[in-house]
């Protein structure tokens, strides 16, 4: 399997992992806001994970904070855009369809070259 599409794999699981999270904490809390931070933590922490020893099959530590702090830039870009486009009335759900399409590809190239490529360094 190519790069590419173990990138997307990944992304597909590690979506799937995050979004079962956030509903089971969401079940014994009721609370979102507690919800979406364990979300993110199991997305991230899966993604990583994946991401290091699976897609990029590397094996320095040093990738993780590379990472995420990525990963934290893509979550606050998401948020903007979709408040901005709030503001427009724009359907948020349609909005982040088109926004996984812009940052997969903007991502899996910054996971290449910068966070997991063994030219980087710490």
């Amino acid at each position: 399997m190519k790069k590419p599409s173990k990138f997307l794999l990944s992304g597909l699981l590690n979506t799937t992992l995050s979004y079962l999270a956030f509903l089971a904490i969401f079940n014994l809390t009721e609370s979102v806001a507690t919800a979406l931070m364990s979300g993110l933590g199991v997305g991230i922490i899966t993604s990583y994970i994946l991401n290091r020893f699976w897609v990029w099959k590397v094996n320095e530590i040093g990738s993780i904070w590379r990472f995420v702090i990525f990963q934290l830039f893509l979550v606050t870009i998401n948020w903007l855009v979709l408040h901005w486009l709030s503001l427009f009335e724009f359907s948020r759900e349609v909005a982040q369809i088109f926004i996984y399409g812009i940052f997969a590809p903007f991502a899996y190239k910054v996971n290449e070259v910068y966070i997991f490529s063994k030219r980087a360094k710490t």
